[in-house]
């Protein structure tokens, strides 16, 4: 394969990412494009031409030289959020109809009794009972009665379901019945997709389990139908690799397993952030990071503590319970496109609201009508007005300035600057307050992390969030605007299984246990050949989960070797200090009940030999003297501040704000007081000088 490159596209609520590494050279080029809502795969071509321009080739050329695809998406977590998925028809035993709506009786405020839940994913009139019994052993107490299957499918059938959710009382020990509703119904409906809860998620828990599958075949007709045009798409123009999406746990997969399952591409778009915060952590060996990514809708934050992200079983989305190991992301509204405005009481108010891809921010020119993030940026002179994207966007500083004094200054009685800054002082405290969730309400001191701006909009809110957290050192990466779909690359081939497996450490044999355990290797290894991944290149990283008889909740503890003649015992010891270390107590007398059986399969990817940049590259302090006015403080006048191009700086350089750093797709401000480093591989380290 001639000059072979790796490509990252993630798809954002505003802007597409495209990153080619070309692996001859070791270098690595990005763009942005807008989003296009409409038809994503618009914008992803787009992406990829412009990309294959740069490289003096077509689409077909750079698709045909591409050993590595890799995508990350928003498409399910909008379907979730938008509530525009699937018309989804529940199958489950008689007796049962309702698990879904009781839910598991936790309100978010305990206080707050009258709090509605959010709808049903599944409406009451599409849930239909069939009599079956099975005992939590497996054990077949009642026959799967066909008559009633057959009722439920023409019920069903009548109302015009997309996709049917069986999800039978104790299947996860025994899914026979299940399977044979799936085959009624392949008979009666056969273009409607069904999802099993035995296949989905085989773990006790009633309502966990029919919540989970019933919003797996809420976003499956949506979701396959967006990845299969892609993947034909892909491949019609020369691609000749199994494209791969990002999940939710921050690992990838074949476009084929993904959509069996697509509910796990739920943050799919956020979780190609940790792969690419983990290498920069690499990078300046620093084990513990605060990360933000600030992108034009939204921002995500997560926190690296000793060098590891934080792995949830599960995470609620829209109200909606979902049993799926995800990275602990926290995602909110505020972005460069966050929409700023006066409420009816006369308070000010950043978001969660967006300007989106269209319109977009005011400044855009595509016809915004209401003040964002970005403009507030640009009116104070952060932003230029003719360096945006490279140079590619000329941006309206005049309406921007003009819709700002009518909707927020003039209502508030202020100037257009004293407005500007106020839209950007609450957004920065919208971070603040979600990187203290992460932190402080956690036990975390900020003051002992570096912080990791990244997105298009991180690195000019960069300054400001260090000080109010008291963190010293900033990382911005060169490639920030693009961070997410830089970490498309580094993440590694993954997937996670589950099973429950009923009894306890003291009468389980060790043979018993290795059976269960076996049967997900084969499960894993089976998937990971269908990708190209032969059984040696596979790390198994096994775990189970396990609590004091008569506990609720379970803790996941791993396994060295599943082969050990002293496993039992090694897990045993492990969750005894696993659960002094979490709840500050351990209970030898007690017996160790086993709930489930958990196993992560892993792939490596290869890593990218980046080059570094050389002299050749940058100009050192050859570059062209600019300046521009920005405001500083709200009662304050404009103070002429450098402008300087970030490719004319060398490795090594280290310069003293007041100024402006412009990357082609991203600016970084670095404030008063702060000084900046460009580091050996041409990022930048600012530091607050307290």
């Amino acid at each position: 394969m001639r000059d072979p490159v790796r490509i990252g596209v993630d798809v954002g609520g505003t802007f597409t990412d495209v990153v080619i590494f070309r692996e001859s050279t070791g270098e690595a080029v990005s763009l942005k494009v807008s989003t296009t809502p409409e038809n994503l795969l618009d914008g992803i071509f787009l992406g990829l031409s412009k990309a294959a321009a740069g490289l003096g080739k077509d689409v077909r050329d750079l698709l045909q030289s591409c050993s590595s695809f890799v995508h990350g998406t928003t498409v399910c977590t909008n379907l979730m959020v938008q509530r525009s998925g699937a018309r989804v028809g529940l199958i489950t035993t008689e007796g049962f109809r309702d698990t879904l709506a009781i839910r598991r009786g936790i309100r978010e405020s305990i206080w707050d009794m009258r709090a509605p839940s959010p709808p049903d994913i599944v409406p009451r009139h599409l849930r239909c009972e069939v009599r079956e019994r099975i005992d939590f052993l497996g054990k077949p107490l009642e026959p799967l009665d066909t008559e009633s299957v057959g009722e439920a499918l023409e019920t069903l059938k009548a109302h015009g379901v997309e996709t049917i959710a069986v999800c039978l009382f104790n299947a996860y020990s025994n899914g026979e019945h299940e399977s044979s509703v799936r085959n009624q119904a392949a008979a009666r409906l056969p273009d409607v997709p069904v999802l099993l809860s035995s296949e989905v998620h085989p773990v006790m828990g009633e309502y966990e389990r029919v919540s989970t599958t019933a919003i797996h075949a809420y976003v499956t007709p949506g979701a396959a139908s967006y990845l299969e045009t892609l993947d034909t798409e892909l491949r019609s123009q020369g691609l000749g690799v199994q494209p791969l999406i990002i999940q939710g746990n921050g690992g990838v997969i074949d476009i084929k397993s993904s959509v069996r399952q697509p509910g796990l591409l739920i943050l799919s778009g956020p979780a190609a952030v940790a792969a690419a915060a983990l290498r920069s952590g690499e990078d300046l060996e620093a084990p513990n990071l605060l990360v933000f990514d600030m992108g034009g809708t939204s921002c995500d934050v997560m926190v690296v503590s000793d060098g590891k992200i934080s792995l949830s079983d599960g995470l609620e989305i829209e109200g909606y319970y979902l049993a799926a190991p995800s990275l602990e992301i926290t995602t909110i509204g505020t972005g460069g496109g966050t929409v700023a405005y006066v409420d009816t009481g006369g308070m000010l108010r950043v978001g969660p609201r967006a300007a989106g891809a269209d319109p977009g921010p005011v400044c855009y020119g595509r016809g915004g009508q209401e003040p964002t993030v970005t403009d507030a940026n640009l009116v104070l002179g952060r932003l230029g007005a003719d360096g945006f994207l490279g140079g590619e966007t000329i941006l309206d500083r005049e309406e921007a300035e003009e819709v700002i004094r009518r909707k927020i200054a003039e209502p508030l009685g202020l100037t257009p600057a004293e407005a500007a800054l106020a839209i950007l002082r609450i957004a920065n405290q919208n971070m603040v307050s979600a990187i203290e969730m992460i932190s402080v309400q956690k036990g975390r001191d900020p003051r002992d992390f570096t912080l990791i701006a990244a997105g298009g909009a991180g690195p000019l809110q960069a300054s400001a969030l260090a000080e109010a957290l008291g963190i010293a050192r900033v990382y911005v990466p060169r490639n920030a605007a693009v961070f997410s779909a830089l970490g498309l690359l580094h993440a590694d081939l993954r997937r996670d299984y589950v099973q429950s497996f009923i009894g306890d450490l003291e009468t389980s044999s060790l043979d018993h246990l290795r059976d269960g355990f076996q049967r997900l290797i084969s499960r894993s290894r089976t998937e990971f050949q269908e990708m190209g991944v032969p059984p040696e290149q596979v790390r198994i990283l096994p775990m189970a989960d396990l609590r004091y008889r008569d506990q609720n909740w379970d803790v996941s503890v791993a396994l060295a070797d599943v082969d050990d003649p002293r496993a039992l015992q090694s897990l045993a010891a492990s969750f005894h200090n696993q659960h002094e270390a979490l709840y500050g107590h351990r209970d030898l007398e007690s017996a160790i009940e086993i709930s489930s059986l958990r196993l992560t399969a892993i792939a490596p990817t290869a890593p990218l030999a980046v080059r570094e940049p050389g002299g050749s590259e940058r100009a050192g302090d050859e570059r062209p003297e600019r300046r521009r006015d920005v405001y500083l403080g709200a009662s304050a006048p404009a103070v002429s501040v450098p402008v300087v191009p970030g490719g004319s700086l060398e490795p090594g350089a280290r310069l003293a704000g007041p100024m402006i750093i412009e990357e082609p797709a991203t600016t970084l401000w670095v404030a008063p007081e702060d000084t900046v480093e460009v580091d050996a591989h041409g990022n930048y380290l600012l530091f607050k000088n307290y």
